[in-house]
């Protein structure tokens, strides 16, 4: 029976999503149980466990008598009222289906659905759930596909044109904007979907090249997403040899392009194609940081709603003649969610066209209302790119869906669910290293960090009563966690020498000298402090011990013995 419900779960997400509805179906189903009788609902976790005992390999009965004690102790501290469980157990149950069609995968149960023996066959399955879920997730490999998800990547993709039909559709779109002779002192635009026959075809061509379609596909799975082409939103764009004040000033300055940072799941991507030689324009990516230097075949691609960046000017280099270049635009979603991508697509079109109106309302400013709508360009422009680099659309989206749930459901969801975001951050990008965006991995690492300290604290000075030794642990722990920070230094504080940003470095000095992780040390002594503070502790138990396991989980990943990268096997030789 494993190995067929492995067969239906082999996608990280089905079998990550199964490992949420159902543990959660558990939780309603025994807190029904307890509603009937706090015995019953025992001895039938006993009774259960006691009959897989027989039949399960012993690390997947530990596993599963280990969840069950967790779940019963839930099910008990919840309350759940029953119509609560009731409801719980219906979305539950929709949300298993919903798993496989995001997924595109089979359920287990059509694999059965319709034989003479069904009812017996969905029995079993039943009874039989939630190890079979273990062990699919344990093969999917979720945890591993979860912190590869959730680590910060670099934010440009690079392909090459260099097929001789992409070399000669460069080169056809090249040579007609030369015969244009475009200014050297504003820059130039055509919008594709404005081009002739020929040359719209042309670039047509080159946004479904397959070098496009790999570069996507590098990150962007087949069986999950759909890549589409945004042939509305091309442009032809010829850069100015200098930028005064008007809205070419905006290419100068850090920003982003669109403004639907907050839509999850989902994202428009811009790819720069280079149609000539070009030596002087750099297109820089802060956040990465990375900088590219794009010439005759090369693609630079980043999110149009997300990605901060920048042109600046290599030093002494000076392009010969224009500096050409094809804007491509591609919307990436999950397939069975065509809508919801497209609605994404839609809207950011619209976007750039009215985008494009102001711009070139405000590219050649003469009366007063056009440098004033310079201006605003300008200065919403930087505030926007304020809010992206210090906070992310993501992080707005998810506080405030934890925000909306906290108040729906009465529940502290917000506080447990925005206080360790930064430590899966820190497994997380341990456990990819490659191709890491540092300073949005340290931006978010930093503003999480931030939100959970400010909640403890918040916490500590509503429930704060004298007690001279919870203030003496927590100004232990963080002053030894300062003076380790100061000793390694910021930067490497956040692996910047195990993501190759800086050599390694081995202390000798205070209080590296005495303790091996004495960060890590240093904060669990604070949260300890933290913890001893009676109205704190009964105000959200679960808190300050969360902290310290997630805090000793990464401990024992620094030290190798969970969640390492297997290196690659050694070549053999004869």
């Amino acid at each position: 029976m494993s190995s067929e419900f492995r067969a239906c779960h082999r996608e990280a997400l089905n079998a990550g999503l199964h490992l949420v509805t159902t543990p959660l179906g558990l939780i309603c189903f025994l807190s029904l149980l307890w509603r009937a009788n706090p015995v019953v609902a025992v001895m039938a976790s006993a009774a259960y466990l006691a009959l897989l005992l027989v039949i399960l390999p012993w690390r997947l009965w530990t596993l599963t008598a280990l969840t069950i004690a967790l779940l019963l102790y839930m099910s008990w501290d919840l309350e759940l009222g029953l119509l609560q469980s009731l409801a719980g157990l219906a979305i539950c149950y929709l949300g298993q289906d919903l798993a496989h069609y995001l997924s595109g995968e089979p359920s287990f149960q059509s694999r059965y659905k319709g034989h003479p023996s069904w009812l017996k066959q969905f029995l079993e399955h039943t009874f039989y759930l939630l190890p079979l879920c273990l062990d699919a997730a344990g093969h999917a490999h979720i945890i591993e596909a979860f912190l590869v998800w959730l680590t910060p990547k670099g934010g440009l993709f690079r392909a090459r044109l260099d097929s001789p039909g992409d070399r000669l559709d460069l080169a056809t779109v090249k040579d007609w904007v030369e015969a244009q002779n475009p200014a050297t002192d504003v820059t130039t635009h055509w919008w594709c979907n404005a081009l002739e026959s020929p040359l719209r075809q042309a670039a047509e061509r080159l946004a479904n090249s397959p070098q496009m379609v790999e570069m996507f596909r590098a990150r962007y799975g087949e069986p999950l997403f759909a890549v589409e082409p945004l042939h509305d939103m091309n442009e032809i764009y010829v850069a100015s040899k200098t930028h005064r004040s008007n809205s070419d000033t905006v290419f100068y300055t850090q920003h982003i392009d669109g403004p639907y940072m907050v839509y999850p799941f989902a994202a428009v991507y811009r790819c720069i194609v280079a149609l000539n030689e070009n030596v002087q324009i750099r297109t820089s990516f802060p956040m990465t940081p990375e900088a590219v230097t794009l010439t005759t075949g090369d693609v630079g691609g980043f999110d149009f709603n997300r990605e901060i960046h920048r042109i600046e000017h290599n030093a002494g280099a000076e392009n010969a003649g224009h500096r050409i270049t094809l804007k491509l635009h591609y919307c990436v979603y999950p397939k069975r969610l065509s809508w919801y991508g497209r609605a994404l697509a839609s809207l950011t079109t619209r976007y750039d066209v009215a985008a494009r109106r102001l711009f070139l309302k405000t590219l050649r400013p003469q009366r007063l209302i056009e440098r004033l709508l310079a201006r605003i360009i300008l200065l919403t422009t930087r505030g926007y790119r304020f809010l992206a680099e210090y906070v992310g659309g993501g992080s707005i989206a998810y506080l405030s869906l934890l925000f909306l749930a906290d108040k729906v459901f009465s529940a502290p969801i917000f506080l447990y669910g925005s206080s360790f975001i930064h430590h899966l951050l820190y497994m997380a990008v341990y456990y990819a290293r490659d191709d890491v965006a540092f300073y949005t991995f340290k931006r978010r690492a930093m503003f999480y960090r931030s939100v959970a300290a400010a909640q403890l604290v918040y916490l500590y000075l509503r429930h704060a009563s004298f007690d001279p030794l919870s203030l003496a642990l927590i100004a232990v722990g963080l002053g030894l966690s300062t003076i380790a920070t100061r000793a390694l230094g910021i930067e490497r504080t956040y692996f910047a020498a195990e993501l190759g940003r800086c050599e390694p470095l081995t202390l000798h000095r205070f209080p590296y000298n005495l303790i091996k992780h004495p960060m890590i040390v240093g904060n669990i002594i604070a949260l300890l402090g933290f913890y001893a503070l009676p109205g704190l502790r009964a105000a959200a138990p679960y808190l300050v011990p969360i902290h310290i396991v997630l805090y000793l989980l990464h401990m024992l990943q620094e030290e190798g013995m969970i969640l390492t990268r297997p290196q690659p096997a050694e070549p053999v030789t004869s």
